[in-house]
């Protein structure tokens, strides 16, 4: 079985986080280690919420694994409470990190144009540097505006979204899936790029691709639909793999899209360099 470390907050009330990332992952047939980076009275949507740091317990827990000899398939890093902690976390992942071990980064620290409560204007440029280590980043709109010091917009084009994508590839990741994207009435997708020759085929360009568009449609809740199975072999298949989706609509005007925390963009993403990697969600209601 392969083995992700989870590695962000735990939010008390509020579907996110490791509450979200930890059950479905496990659904996934992936054991899904947990890292709580904070625990939060509340997601940070809520007002005036409460956060107990966990910054001093990350490195005790992590060579306490080492330790153990523990490997992990894949890490994947999502809120980050502090400053401080961004340091921290960085030194743990080269602590847990082998060959072969595959980093994802949500760099969770803002929407609709504003940071989260608690973060200083600094932060965007220290989540930068996790971000820079990533073989595959899911960062919004307003993150990547951040991160890049492009002007954050909330009407815009398609040349507008692959400048993100080329700001968000160019401080190193690998692979970037930008969320959250909307450019016509009524729809909200993805966009994605990836400057890995290895994960395209043959002769591929290193252009940016299109991601499909999930339908939104009535209603406010969140429905990650059956995305039908495909693989990212070695040799190619990270964009179809991220952009294929069920085509039919949810019931009941629900949005269709996919978890943002990443499970289920990363559901087998963690499978590993040089093995046959399968991406897979589930029915899942957040």
């Amino acid at each position: 079985m392969k083995r992700i470390a989870s590695i962000q907050d735990v939010s008390c009330l509020g579907r996110c986080s490791q509450t979200v990332a930890l059950p479905v992952v496990s659904a996934m047939g992936v054991e899904c280690a947990i890292l709580p980076t904070a625990v939060l009275s509340t997601h940070t949507s809520f007002p005036d919420f409460h956060c107990l740091d966990l910054t001093d317990q990350l490195l005790p827990v992590a060579r306490h694994w080492k330790a153990q000899g523990v490997r992990f398939d894949a890490l994947y890093t999502g809120y980050l409470a502090s400053d401080r902690q961004v340091a921290v976390v960085l030194e743990l992942l080269e602590l847990l990190r082998e060959e072969g071990t595959l980093l994802f980064v949500d760099p969770a620290m803002a929407d609709h144009g504003k940071l989260y409560a608690g973060f200083g204007p600094e932060f965007p440029a220290l989540m930068a540097q996790v971000v820079s280590k990533a073989q595959i980043t899911v960062p919004n709109i307003t993150e990547a505006s951040l991160m890049t010091g492009l002007p954050y917009r909330e009407d815009y084009d398609e040349a507008y979204v692959k400048a993100l994508l080329r700001g968000v590839a160019a401080l190193g990741a690998e692979k970037v899936v930008l969320t959250g994207v909307s450019l016509e009435k009524d729809t909200i997708g993805f966009m994605s790029v990836s400057y890995t020759p290895l994960l395209q085929p043959p002769g591929a360009s290193r252009l940016p691709r299109h991601g499909g568009y999930f339908l939104r449609h009535g209603g406010g809740r969140h429905h990650a639909g059956h995305e039908p199975e495909g693989r990212i072999p070695s040799g190619g298949g990270f964009h179809p793999a991220v952009h294929r989706s069920d085509p039919h609509r949810p019931p009941g005007g629900m949005v269709r899209r996919r978890i943002r925390a990443g499970a289920a963009h990363a559901d087998r993403a963690c499978e590993g360099a040089g093995a046959v990697n399968t991406l897979r969600t589930k029915n899942v209601y957040v």
